[in-house]
């Protein structure tokens, strides 16, 4: 795995996801510092900014899952007034760029869904230069092994993670953590 300062941001092996509010009581209550917000809405930022706020919690959204924001300049500006949104998680390269010249941390999300994502992924994260890459599904332990070694970012998996063993093996191919929806998993140190 590729280390760097933002390594330290990630403190745990487990980073809560929540969905249009799902479970977002008991990710507040997990241990770990960050919280991926994947769907929402711009209204509901305000509570979740302010509960996190209070436990000084951070949150990573995805932006093209947030109902009533544009992706563009204007919508990062926004995204500014909420003091807990440390960055943003996104599948469009481009947007990665515009948001970490915006002064954002950057998640850029792939799906390996064949080898040519595979094959292209090293330049695309060497042009966009995002803080982190997470690759989903997060069970592709031998992708995530290759990856966490070529890749000059560390490297998060996520999607179809349901067990404790399959966050063990995720993380013992070299990723930095493992993002799951499932609250069972959130206590996983």
């Amino acid at each position: 795995m590729m280390l760097s300062e933002n390594s330290t941001i990630i403190k745990t092996k487990v980073i809560p996801v929540i969905r249009t509010g799902k479970n977002f009581d008991l990710a507040l209550s997990s241990e770990s510092p960050v919280i991926f917000i994947l769907e929402s809405t711009i209204n509901e930022l305000f509570t979740i900014d302010e509960k996190c706020t209070k436990i000084s919690k951070k949150c990573f959204v995805h932006v093209e899952l947030l109902k009533g924001l544009r992706e563009d300049k204007e919508g990062l500006n926004f995204l500014r007034r909420f003091g807990s949104i440390m960055g943003v998680v996104s599948t469009k390269p481009g947007f990665v760029e515009l948001a970490k010249s915006c002064g954002f941390k950057t998640i850029l999300r792939v799906f390996l869904v064949d080898g040519a994502v595979l094959s292209n992924l090293y330049d695309v994260v060497k042009s966009c230069k995002p803080d982190f890459v997470e690759i989903l599904p997060g069970i592709l332990f031998e992708e995530t092994k290759f990856l966490s070694k070529v890749l000059p970012v560390p490297v998060i998996t996520g999607g179809l993670v349901r067990t404790e063993e399959q966050v063990r093996k995720a993380i013992e191919a070299g990723a930095l953590a493992v993002s799951t929806s499932s609250p069972e998993l959130w206590k996983i140190a």
